[in-house]
């Protein structure tokens, strides 16, 4: 019984979450967040006022559950690419720029419509305790620099990942990830013994 409920949830999120992405492809009606209702998304979506209410307050709780489930997303991908955690920073940054390519549509709305601070605050979702990120930042730092290093490595990378994405500008995933490491210049994330090491020094 209680698997059945939880996949009504499940339903009824993707349900309103689409009908949200979908709202806001459509600019000329929906130019920001302001303008969606309640009503509007219910109707778009095939939901009733009181489900919503169920699950949600406002639109925008959506577009953060939008987020989170991408980094949740993501993050499941690269444990199960890489079970013993041994991948280096390279690696890590061409698949996340590979996953951000492939959901370009939908980081697009979320840099569109999101306060910066706001999509900025999603970044740190790619590194949960038990996700490939975290186990890197964890081989190089100190817990209490952590929070620090994933904080500026997150205003740098996401600066460059709304010009890239929102401009259209014309790069590949592997370009992005290797200008990202370019510019940053975050080699001293590599963890020892990685066999591209050499070919990367500060």
């Amino acid at each position: 019984m209680a698997d059945r409920r939880n996949q009504r949830v499940e339903v009824t999120r993707h349900m309103l979450q689409d009908g949200l992405l979908r709202l806001l492809e459509d600019r000329a009606h929906y130019p920001d967040m302001a303008h969606i209702t309640v009503t509007a998304l219910c109707r778009e979506s095939g939901v009733n006022r009181t489900t919503f209410y169920t699950h949600y307050s406002t639109p925008e709780d959506i577009l953060d559950e939008i987020s989170r489930d991408m980094a949740a997303e993501f993050v499941e991908k690269e444990k199960k690419k890489y079970p013993a955690g041994n991948q280096g920073t390279e690696a890590i940054l061409t698949d996340l720029c590979r996953y951000l390519y492939a959901n370009a549509d939908k980081m697009k709305i979320l840099i569109r419509f999101h306060r910066d601070d706001d999509v900025r605050k999603t970044f740190p979702h790619f590194m949960k305790d038990d996700s490939p990120i975290s186990q890197l930042f964890r081989s190089q730092f100190d817990e209490s620099e952590i929070p620090l290093a994933a904080t500026f490595l997150t205003a740098e990378s996401y600066a460059l990942v709304k010009s890239w994405l929102v401009d259209d500008i014309s790069k590949t995933p592997e370009e992005i990830s290797a200008l990202v490491l370019k510019i940053s210049r975050i080699n001293w994330l590599q963890p020892e013994g990685d066999p591209h090491a050499h070919n990367r020094t500060l």
